[in-house]
């Protein structure tokens, strides 16, 4: 008992002495704050004192002054579906395929479904996995949110399900028939 109690005072004096020194050695440790406005700012004011300091402008060489009128590509949904078990396999959520040119994105979204051994997750157009089928590659998440990318070329549209597969037990976990938008 006589030992913690000594530990923790020894704790108390080394934290006050450890607070109370920073402060005099420079180390202010407000600028290691998560807020990086206030640590520019208290920095300047530790190099240039308190007075005002505004800051510079950013200088952009040979700027675009139609710059407001263009805007960078944005993803379109293609494809919307929601998942279904099969057999004793449970499954819940949501499947969207998003598209930006001729690449695309699948994500799963407020899903859950059991694991297995080996699942893969596939473009297909039957509900059986075969040679016409694109494999998207191992299950990342059984739960919650993920998102696979389609290898550039394939165009997901000509598939009617994306299926999630056991490649050991050749065996179909789950689905989502997908409506192409």
């Amino acid at each position: 008992m006589k030992k913690l109690i000594i530990l923790i005072l020894a704790v108390l004096v080394l934290g006050t002495i450890y607070v109370w020194l920073l402060p005099m050695v420079g180390i202010d440790t407000a600028i290691n704050s998560n807020d990086p406005y206030k640590s520019v700012v208290l920095e300047r004011e530790k190099n240039f004192g308190s007075r005002p300091v505004v800051p510079e402008s950013p200088v952009v060489a040979n700027a675009d002054p139609d710059i407001e009128n263009k805007s960078a590509p944005k993803t379109v949904q293609v494809a919307t579906g929601q998942l279904v078990g099969v057999g004793t396999h449970k499954a819940t959520g949501s499947v969207e395929v998003f598209g930006l040119g001729d690449q695309y994105g699948i994500k799963y979204a407020d899903f859950s479904f059991e694991s297995g051994p080996k699942l893969h997750v596939f473009l297909t157009n039957s509900l059986t996995i075969n040679s016409t089928s694109v494999d998207l590659g191992p299950v990342s998440s059984t739960s919650g949110f993920a998102f696979y990318r389609v290898t550039p070329g394939v165009d997901v549209k000509k598939y009617k399900y994306i299926a999630v597969w056991s490649v050991d037990k050749k065996e179909l976990y789950n689905y989502a028939e997908i409506s192409n938008k």
